[in-house]
């Protein structure tokens, strides 16, 4: 990440950051995890402000995808069940704005096992439906 701060390279930075945060999920600094995460985040979205290049616009939405993602493994692994939710909901509206099929699949999943987790299961055979339904 030195090397990259020297040079100025964002992306570079902000990627550091997610795997920064996934290596803090393994070790189980949870809280870590998530401020890496979001700290990653933040970049990617100013990157997103400050180009106009669709490629660079698409490859920042994933690695905002996969840093939401993180961030809500790290709140279900605390309890923080809604808060995880939010934030694959969000991670879902990425998804749905990529119009990638795999990606909202893998966003309708995990937000069903919240549901679950949350007890409330009438909402979580909706999204596995959803999933299941994209499958087919």
């Amino acid at each position: 990440m030195k090397i990259a701060k020297e040079i100025n390279d964002k992306e570079g930075i902000a990627i550091t950051q997610m795997e920064i945060s996934n290596c803090y999920l393994f070790m189980g600094k949870y809280n870590d995890a998530i401020q890496s995460a979001h700290d990653a985040i933040k970049i990617l979205r100013e990157i997103r402000k400050d180009t106009s290049q669709m490629i660079q616009e698409i490859l920042s939405l994933e690695y905002i995808s996969m840093a939401l993602g993180y961030i809500s493994i790290a709140l279900e692994y605390q309890g923080k069940y809604e808060d995880a939710l939010k934030a694959q909901q969000e991670r879902l509206e990425i998804a749905k704005k990529s119009n990638n099929p795999l990606k909202i699949i893998h966003s309708y999943d995990p937000i069903g096992y919240i549901y679950l987790k949350l007890g409330r299961y009438i909402e979580a055979i909706e999204n596995f439906k959803k999933a299941i339904q994209m499958i087919e």
